[in-house]
């Protein structure tokens, strides 16, 4: 049986599908931006190879979320006269893009080191 040609997507999925970012024309600006966005969110989760398998999942998504963000962006600037409409998915966007990161653990070193960099006792203050 012959294998019928599926032509490689040029658009984000109306809806998030794991594996998307295979099935892809990886030759659009697109596709490069998304792949670039899924490479640092994975290795500031901590690299793919130190990551359970749900993590890496969550890291397409999040990857996902940020164009989705993007293209709901550039449509206000387009026309916004849309805000009201577009305003809802966004901030919910926004909301779950947060959720992503603290469940990855993105950010986490920088904030411990902030935080160690506060409170840390100073020898100053102990003489």
């Amino acid at each position: 049986m012959p294998t019928i040609y599926k032509p490689k997507s040029h658009n984000l999925p109306a809806k998030f599908v794991a594996g998307f970012l295979s099935t892809m024309d990886q030759r659009t600006d697109l596709a490069k931006r998304l792949n670039h966005a899924y490479r640092n969110v994975v290795d500031d989760a901590g690299g793919v190879d130190n990551l359970p398998y749900a993590k890496v999942c969550l890291c397409e998504r999040f990857a996902f979320l940020e164009e989705f963000l993007r293209q709901i962006e550039l449509q206000l600037i387009e026309d916004p006269k849309k805000l009201p409409d577009l305003l809802t998915k966004w901030v919910q966007a926004v909301n779950f893009m947060v959720s992503l990161s603290r469940t990855l653990g993105i950010g986490d070193k920088k904030h411990d080191a902030i935080f160690e960099a506060l409170y840390k006792d100073d020898p100053e203050d102990d003489e």
